[in-house]
């Protein structure tokens, strides 16, 4: 009897340790997938965090404006607009004559917690910070805002030079003053694999001011012209293009140069007609004069007839 007891608890005590088991196992499982599940919502909350920061959008030589987001409701300690860790504007209500200069080119609106920032140049571009400290709450909140500075680059200017045999092109296309940096792009009527065996970059550069920070921006490509004459190409970088031109022209004689030689030819046909005019009625006059007395030929080649009176019969005229 007490064998089989001591069986039966054994069985018991061993299901049981099978059971605990069983059961720490399925805790340690559940409590791995909750971490992992917990840093996947932590890594998510990071990311949809910094995917909100506002970004605002201003030009060189433009002007912005901050918007802190504050809760009117609530008296407000300070408010300190930093970009970095360098302070560009903001106000302390009770140490405000200890705050630092603000920068020259910001104002602060206090009642609407507004930052003015005009003069933008490319060094302005970054995240910047509303810190805002409450009474009511002694950990400030901060508000992250991006800045990003463009510059529209310059109506793209076109080059061409051909050879002599019109059997290539050069067209190097340039344009200056933009940001960020771009790559210029020469816009054909055609592409794939014809448009590359006609149109070769050669040459592509992005050359940056040290000065303005802004970038000059050129390329330049080789067309092939024994396919002919390659019209409305086009240079474009950003949102500037340049106007519409042509290439691989035949060549052709100006047409002043045609209206010369028209009107040369116009005067010699003219001269060659009254030579001949002239020598015709020239000819025509001998041989008449050799048939028939008494008749000349004048200058112009009209017929006269010359007459001789003798001076008796004059006379009897005259009387």
């Amino acid at each position: 009897m007490k064998r089989k007891l001591i069986a039966v608890i054994f069985r018991q005590t061993k299901k049981g340790n099978i059971m605990v088991s069983s059961y720490t196992l399925q805790c340690t499982r559940n409590l791995g997938r909750s971490l992992q599940l917990a840093a996947l919502i932590w890594i998510v909350s990071i990311s949809v965090t910094e995917s909100v920061t506002p970004i605002l959008r201003g030009e060189v030589g433009g002007n912005v404006t901050f918007r802190c987001p504050v809760n009117k409701t609530r008296t407000i300690i300070f408010i300190y607009f930093q970009s970095g860790d360098k302070f560009v504007n903001g106000y302390h209500t009770i140490r405000d004559k200890e705050m630092p200069e603000p920068w020259g080119n910001t104002k602060m609106d206090r009642n609407k917690a507004h930052i003015d920032m005009i003069r933008l140049n490319i060094s302005h571009n970054g995240v910047y910070r509303c810190i805002i400290r409450y009474n009511d709450n002694n950990t400030p909140e901060v508000h992250n805002i991006k800045l990003a500075v463009t510059a529209n680059y310059s109506k793209p200017s076109v080059e061409t030079t051909c050879d002599d045999g019109n059997l290539g092109c050069v067209v190097t296309c340039s344009s200056h003053g933009g940001y960020p940096k771009t790559k210029m792009k020469l816009i054909t009527p055609e592409s794939g694999n014809s448009s590359t065996q006609v149109f070769k970059e050669v040459k592509s550069s992005h050359v940056s001011s040290p000065d303005t920070m802004l970038f000059n921006s050129s390329s330049t490509t080789y067309i092939n012209c024994t396919s002919g004459q390659w019209k409305y190409l086009s240079c474009s970088v950003g949102e500037a293009t340049s106007h519409t031109f042509s290439v691989c022209e035949p060549k052709r004689v100006p047409e002043s140069n045609n209206q010369t030689l028209i009107i040369a030819f116009v005067v010699m046909a003219v001269i060659i007609c009254v030579t001949i005019v002239i020598v015709s009625c020239k000819l025509l006059c001998k041989k008449k004069t050799g048939t028939t007395a008494g008749q000349m030929c004048n200058i112009n080649g009209n017929l006269h007839e010359n007459i001789s009176l003798n001076p008796n019969q004059e006379g009897r005229e005259a009387s």
